[in-house]
């Protein structure tokens, strides 16, 4: 009898065991489904990558990237903004510094991801001769050259003390700040 009373409860033991695994799986998949289906908050204002691309190429802007990157460093993602601009051929820029602003404010309005590191405005082309962190630092943008004096970079904090809460307004380029050939 004893052997048929421990093989009872080795029954008993199992049944148990199955049922928290069970149990265990059912709280598991239930909580992956409930993270599937909660949709993002969006935010208020700003405005679409594909809506700021569309705006920067009916500026004139031309070899356009706007890249929302998220690094993962260990256990530590950071989230950046990197706008990226050319000019055509004899474009001339009559204020480099409403230019600099109106593509960090670009960046920054961009409401798809919300960065928690930076956001960069890099140009290109015969901009690259252009010292943009010299020129936003002479207008009073708290600017770093994070890769190198072409690429002005603000820190997010930096962002929304110059600009305001994320995603700022959607800008307009001032009239006159660049002659299209």
């Amino acid at each position: 009898m004893k052997t048929s009373s421990s093989r009872g409860d080795r029954d008993v033991t199992r049944r148990r065991v199955r049922s928290l695994r069970l149990i265990t799986l059912s709280i598991g998949v239930a909580a992956v489904l409930a993270g599937c289906t909660t949709t993002a908050e969006v935010p208020d204002g700003g405005q679409s990558r594909a809506s700021a691309l569309g705006d920067l190429d009916s500026t004139g802007f031309t070899d356009v990237e706007l890249l929302l990157t998220d690094s993962q460093n260990g256990f530590q993602s950071t989230k950046s903004t990197d706008l990226f601009v050319g000019l055509p051929e004899g474009a001339v820029i009559n204020d480099q510094a409403a230019v600099l602003d109106y593509l960090l404010r670009t960046a920054w309005s961009v409401s798809d991801v919300e960065p928690d590191s930076s956001i960069t405005a890099g140009f290109k082309g015969a901009l690259e001769d252009i010292d943009w962190v010299a020129v936003g630092n002479a207008d009073g943008l708290p600017l770093s050259d994070r890769t190198s004096a072409t690429n002005p970079t603000l820190s997010v904090d930096d962002a929304t003390s110059t600009f305001g809460p994320w995603p700022g307004d959607v800008p307009v380029l001032p009239a006159g700040a660049i002659t299209l050939p």
